[in-house]
This record gives structure tokens, C-alpha cells and sequence, in this order.
């Protein structure tokens, strides 16, 4: 009889092997993961970000490419982003022992078990407690460059280079299991085809047929090894997965002319994306393993002469001489079962962005602006694709008796590997495609008598996400006609030398479809009123003998927006909730600024949770100590 539904091998390889997340006891999977994003800037703090029609030379250039006419002469700026401290984090998971059956001729007085640990005296199939150790480190250092200089009274040329994008994810260990097999006699009928049943009290009645009808039972309990056995497989999964994503756009080359009121500009950005996947996983029965037996009686089961002989005979059934030991093979220090999953895949493109501005006297500005005009796509084509999952347990083995010698049959494991069927390039796309973001923004400005910036942007193409529906199945989901409504202000109090700055970003509720019932209504709900604001800035500047100082706070919600299509060219890529101070003194600008890094924060909550500092009655106060930033210091000087 074959295993039913081939559940060793689904059990011994493909939950040990795929599902790593539920493990730990032993402190598995070990997990690190990095992230590195390019420094954030912000030229006018407290306004936000992307206005098409607000310039101020290099730093703008990603807003409008026209922007860079705005240098007087020449600028320059340097960044430099640190973090000072990495996240640990340990997980705690639960994941249940798994049970099953296998067809052949003992398969009613057997119990299978894959018992997730490393006690050899364990026997229950039972829930266990398992955790998992993670480390998180942001990226430590990186730097930021911008310049620009003015050639004769009509061209500008600029360069940026902000820091590439890169995230990679491991996670490997060594996790041991064990498989018990159990098998319990007591109470159980035609034992091995002999016409033998076995009483409760492990006492033998045997039925025989032919001379003459005739029935006999043993005056003693048959040896108890025979009728209670259990034979155990230790082997270890021993996994090493590394993923990384890195997407270097980090320079953007700028050209800008003006001609009277008209300025127009253009920026050439190098985008190169790498995706490495490289998934292997083993499993390794535990060297010096012995190869484990069953005891069988010591007959010829079709013989009743032999086996009413044997069950009358103390001194055989009664004693581990009256039996036989079947011997399974097993391929001590050797694996069997290997998965792999590796690929790579890469892209380069060139993104084209261009933009205008018009300037009606210093009263107004008038900006355009086509992010993405050439259409330039991201097609990761794969090479080295490998994904399978070999192993060497038969599954076309029977369980069997051999009538001859009453011996138990059971090739468990093969000499070769055999493919589990399907997992060939299982999930291997021959190329990935991300279509960039292709934007058209107008914006206009009022600089007089109060600051006052407009800004609507319209994304040409849509977003398209994969899920799992409300039935379980992955399907895709796409969201067009993707709109943005940008304001911000400035203002001064009164006769004070004091400024005040606000801006918000507002997404007007794009087009869905490809969503079930249930996710439609959650997305309804989420833009019952047609929007939602996607960033705040305010800003309090005072001049104190010259020197302008400021103070800035805000959150930003559009890098989900940019992460989804590898749009790491958003000027507030990575910026989530953030502060800032500045300073500045006639041609010499500095500021610091400091991002909230969500992971690191979100590792520390729970780590405060667990260790119960963090309760439902802490102090507001006691939430903020919580909050981990990553920092970049900007300085800089125009003229």
C-alpha cells in the first residue's frame, strides 16, 4: 500500500523546509535583515515636498527640473545619514507536532509521528512553544551630494547623488526533529496474517482451522517489547536562505535653461534594480544514526502447525528469542530531502523627467512638470533560476510482510533522489516587470503678499497588487487614476521675526478593481470621504540677529506608494514621521534632520511588551523613549 497522499514526504520536507517561521524552540530561525534608503532633504521645510511650481536650484530639481535656472551662481550641499544602534527582537511561535497513517498490512497498530525536538525520551505529539531571534541594523553611513553651477546668464547644469536602496533578508539554522513510529499490539486481530489476536492483557489466542477446529490461549503475556515497540529517526534541517533587493538611482544629472520669464529643465537618471534569491535547505538524518527494527514472531504464518507450536511455547512467545528483528535502512549522516530555490534577476533603465516654469514678476510661478516622460520600465529578466525539491523517501514503498519468514518489509528510503512532482522552477518567473511611475504635476505660487503654493498630480499608470482573496486565492488587484492635491503656506506673525509654514498632501480616492466583496467595503470605508491625507509639515522660523532658526515636524505616508513600484527617485522615499532643526546665516544653510525608522521603533515595542515596561497604563512619555531615529546632517552654501 502506498502512503496515502504522499504525507511523509509533505510533512518531513516541505513543512520543515518551507515553513521555518514556526520554528524555534531551540532558538530557529536565526534572522537579520538591513535596510539601507537614501538620505531625505527638505529645501523648504514645513511646505512638504514635489510642488511644481515652488524652485530653489539643485535641491529641487527632482520637483520640477526646471528648478535648477533658480541657481544664482552655484551651490552646494553634503549630506551625511548615520544610525548608531541595530534592533534585536525574539519571536515567539507555536507549531503542533504532526501525526499520520501509511497503508500496508500493520498500518491499524501503527502511529506515526513527526515530533519537532531534540528529547529522545519524548512521546506525545503535542503543541510547542518555539522562538525565533532577529536582528534589524538600518544602514550605518552614507552620504549625499548635490552641486550646480551657472554658465553664462541661460544655462544650468546640475548633478545629485543620494545613496542607492538595498534590503536583504537571511535566515538559516539547524533545526532538529525526529520521526517515532509506534506500534501497539494489545488488543488486535490476525496478528501478521497467523490467525493470532492479542488480548488486553497481552495473552495469545490462537484459532486453528484444519486438522480440526481448535482453539488455544497462551497461559502468559506475550513478551511486552513485541507488543509495545518504537523505533525513532532523528535528522536535522539545516536551511540557509539570503534574499536582497538593491536599487541604485543615485545619480540624476540636470540641465536647465532660462530665457526671460521661461525656464525649462531636464534630469537623466541611471536606474540599475538587482533581485537575489538563493534558498537551499537539507534534511540530514543525525550521523551514527542505527538503522532502527520491528520484532516480528518467529513463524511461518501460513503454516498453523508452526504458529500452534510457537503460541504454546512459553520460551518463544514470551522472550525476545521467539522473534525476529525487521530491519529498516536508514542513511545515517546522510540527507534526504533538499529544496532549493536561487534566481537572479536585474534590470537598467534611464527615467527622463522635464519641467517648466514661468514667472510673472516675483508675484507668481507657474510650474509643469512630466516625471517619467519616456516611459522607462523596470524588466528584470532572470537568470540561474533553479527551485525543486528532491528526496529519498519511497513513496511507491509498501509496508509489507513476507510470508516466508514473517519479516516486515519497508524500503523507507531509496539510494537516488526523486523529484517531488511539481516543484520544478515553481514560482521562477522568467521576468519580473515593474512599469516606473509616469506623473504630470501643475502647481502655481503665489509669493505675494503671503506664501501660497497649489500643486495637482496625476499618475498615468496604475498600481497593481497581488492578494488573497476572501477564498484563498491569489489574485491581482489594480488601482488607477491615482490623484494628488498638494497646499502649502507661508507666513510671517505679524511684526515679528517670526515665520510659520504649513503644507499637506491630500490622495484622492483612485479607481479599484480586481478586489472581492470583503476588501472593496474595507477600502470604501477607508476613503468614505473620497480622501485621504497622505502628508503633514509644519514649521516655526525665527530670525535672531541674522541667524534664521528653525524648527520642523511631520509624517509622510507616500513611500508605500513609491515602494510598490520601485520608485526609490521620491523625494521622500524612506520618510515616514521625522523632525528637524535648521539654521541659516546669509549663503550657508545647515540642518538636521531626523527620520523615524519604523522597524527599529516596532522591535522595541515589542520587546518592551514582553518585558512588561511597556503596559496599557504607561505614561505617553514612557512611548516616546521608544522611538528610534536614523539622522542625516545637511550643510550647504549658494551664492
Amino acid at each position: 500500500m502506498h502512503f496515502k497522499k504522499t504525507k511523509i514526504i509533505i510533512i518531513l520536507i516541505c513543512l520543515l523546509i518551507f515553513a521555518s517561521g514556526a520554528f524555534g524552540l531551540q532558538y530557529f530561525p536565526y534572522i537579520t535583515g538591513t535596510l539601507a534608503l537614501p538620505g531625505i532633504d527638505n529645501p523648504y521645510p514645513g511646505l512638504g515636498t514635489n510642488y511644481s511650481s515652488l524652485g530653489k536650484g539643485i535641491r529641487t530639481i527632482l520637483w520640477n527640473p526646471a528648478s535648477l535656472a533658480k541657481t544664482e551662481k552655484a551651490e552646494a550641499y553634503l549630506g551625511l545619514s548615520s544610525t548608531m544602534f541595530s534592533s534585536q527582537v525574539t519571536k515567539n511561535y507555536q507549531v503542533e507536532d504532526q501525526t499520520f497513517t501509511m497503508g500496508g498490512d500493520i498500518d491499524e497498530n501503527m502511529t506515526n509521528k513527526v515530533l519537532f525536538t531534540d528529547d529522545v525520551t519524548e512521546t506525545n505529539a503535542t503543541t510547542r512553544e518555539f522562538a525565533a531571534p532577529g536582528t534589524y541594523s538600518p544602514s550605518s553611513a552614507k552620504m549625499n551630494y548635490n552641486q550646480a553651477i551657472k554658465i553664462g546668464d541661460f544655462l544650468s547644469l546640475g548633478i545629485s547623488s543620494r545613496g542607492d536602496t538595498n534590503m536583504s533578508f537571511a535566515m538559516g539554522g539547524n533545526f532538529p526533529t525526529q520521526y517515532l513510529s509506534e506500534m501497539n499490539l494489545y488488543n488486535s486481530n490476525d496478528l501478521f496474517g497467523s490467525g493470532i489476536s492479542v488480548g488486553s492483557d497481552g495473552k495469545l489466542t490462537f484459532t486453528q482451522t484444519s486438522p480440526a477446529p481448535f482453539v488455544y490461549t497462551s497461559e502468559a503475556s506475550a513478551w511486552s517489547g513485541f507488543l509495545s515497540q518504537s523505533q525513532r529517526i532523528p535528522f536535522s534541517v539545516i536551511s540557509d536562505m539570503r534574499n536582497d533587493v538593491k536599487v541604485d538611482s543615485n545619480l540624476t544629472f540636470s540641465g536647465a535653461t532660462k530665457w526671460n520669464d521661461l525656464s525649462i529643465g531636464i534630469n537623466f537618471t541611471p536606474i540599475s534594480a538587482g533581485f537575489n534569491v538563493n534558498n537551499t535547505a537539507k534534511a540530514i538524518v543525525n550521523s551514527g544514526t542505527s538503522n532502527p527494527y520491528f520484532y516480528t514472531p518467529n513463524f511461518n504464518p501460513t503454516n498453523e502447525a508452526d504458529v500452534a507450536a510457537w503460541v504454546s511455547d512459553p520460551t518463544k512467545y514470551g522472550t525476545e528469542s521467539g522473534y525476529n528483528k525487521s530491519y529498516i535502512e536508514v542513511p545515517a549522516g546522510e540527507s534526504i530531502g533538499e529544496a532549493k530555490y536561487t534566481g537572479f534577476y536585474n534590470a537598467s533603465t534611464i527615467r527622463t523627467d522635464i519641467g517648466m516654469m514661468y514667472d510673472f514678476g516675483d508675484i507668481l510661478t507657474f510650474g509643469a512638470a512630466l516625471e517619467n516622460a519616456g516611459a522607462a520600465s523596470l524588466n528584470m529578466k532572470g537568470t540561474g533560476q533553479v527551485a525543486y525539491v528532491y528526496h529519498r523517501i519511497n513513496t511507491n514503498e509498501s509496508i509489507s510482510i513476507d510470508p516466508t519468514n514473517n519479516q516486515i518489509n519497508w524500503n523507507l528510503f531509496s539510494d537516488t533522489f526523486l523529484k517531488m512532482e511539481g516543484t520544478e522552477n515553481i514560482g521562477m518567473l522568467s521576468e519580473i516587470g515593474f512599469d516606473l511611475p509616469q506623473r504630470t504635476k501643475l502647481g502655481i505660487t503665489f509669493h505675494k503678499p503671503i506664501l501660497i503654493s497649489l500643486d495637482y498630480e496625476l499618475q498615468k499608470n496604475p498600481i497593481k497588487i497581488r492578494y488573497q482573496n476572501q477564498n484563498g486565492e491569489y489574485v491581482d488587484a489594480e488601482f488607477s487614476n491615482i490623484q494628488t492635491i498638494r497646499c502649502g503656506l507661508e507666513t510671517q506673525v505679524f511684526a515679528f521675526p517670526v515665520w510659520l509654514r504649513g503644507g499637506i498632501s491630500l490622495l484622492l480616492k483612485p479607481t479599484a478593481s480586481g478586489l472581492d466583496s470583503t476588501s472593496q467595503s474595507t477600502y470604501n470605508n477607508t476613503f468614505s470621504y473620497g480622501l485621504l491625507p497622505l502628508s503633514l509639515d509644519l514649521n516655526m522660523i525665527t530670525n535672531l540677529w541674522g541667524y534664521k532658526l528653525g524648527g520642523t515636524m511631520g509624517f509622510d505616508a507616500s513611500t508605500v506608494l513609491s515602494a510598490l513600484q520601485m520608485d526609490t527617485l521620491n523625494s521622500n522615499f524612506g520618510k515616514t514621521m521625522y523632525y528637524s532643526i535648521s539654521l541659516n546665516k546669509d549663503n550657508w544653510h545647515c540642518v538636521m534632520q531626523n527620520n523615524l525608522d519604523i522597524i527599529s521603533t516596532s522591535t522595541a515595542y515589542s520587546n518592551a511588551k514582553t518585558a512588561g515596561t511597556i503596559t496599557e497604563k504607561s505614561e505617553w512619555t514612557n512611548y516616546i523613549t521608544l522611538l528610534k531615529w536614523t539622522s542625516t546632517l545637511t550643510f550647504g552654501f549658494d551664492f
